[in-house]
This record gives structure tokens, C-alpha cells and sequence, in this order.
């Protein structure tokens, strides 16, 4: 099953990664968001973001802007292979983390 998914009840968020060189990648992020769900609701309360990576591919932007329209969430787009946003995406993370650590969380992790 879903033991896997134990570690992260105790993330703060929840960045989802789905592929968006295959046709209808909104169905990755709703087997990703079930199972988080099954697994424990709360989980899905958490703050999420969506990456659609493989934006290299021929057919991921038209794949991309399919998918925006499905997600209720920030969905960043990047390339790993081509290294398109990553700067972004590190900007953007290191925003979230900011907004979300707390004075409490900061000990825990020293």
C-alpha cells in the first residue's frame, strides 16, 4: 500500500510533479491527489503546488495549458532536460518555505 506516503504528514506542503509530455496529465495529478486523500484526508489541506515538468516536449505547452484550466493549484512549468525555470522554481520554493516555517519549525530542524 500507501506506507510510503507516512513521512510526509509531517511536510508543511506538498509539491506534486506530473509529466506533461503524455496526453491528459490532469489524470496523473488525480491518481496523485486520491491517493493522498486515502491515505489521510487531511493531507490534501495542506498547501500544494503542481510542477509540469518535461516542458521540452513538442506537445506540453498545449498539454500545459489543458491541464492550468484542471488545477486549482500553482502549476509551474519546467524542463529539467532543457533546465527551462528551475531558477523560477527555486525562487518560488524558497518563497513558500519562508512563508510557511515558523520560529517552531526552525528549532526542530537545527
Amino acid at each position: 500500500g500507501s506506507q510510503f506516503l507516512r513521512h510526509i504528514e509531517r511536510c508543511l506542503a506538498l509539491l506534486l510533479i506530473i509529466d506533461m509530455s503524455v496526453e491528459r496529465p490532469w489524470e496523473q495529478y488525480d491518481l496523485l491527489m486520491n491517493e493522498l486523500h486515502d491515505y489521510k484526508m487531511d493531507l490534501t489541506k495542506k498547501p500544494i503546488t503542481v510542477i509540469g515538468n518535461k516542458m521540452d516536449d513538442p506537445d506540453a505547452k498545449r498539454q500545459f495549458d489543458q491541464t492550468r484550466q484542471y488545477i486549482p493549484y500553482p502549476l509551474l512549468p519546467i524542463s529539467t532536460i532543457e533546465k527551462i525555470n528551475i531558477d523560477k522554481l527555486m525562487l518560488y520554493l524558497r518563497k513558500q518555505y519562508d512563508e510557511l516555517i515558523t520560529d517552531e519549525w526552525r528549532e526542530r530542524i537545527k
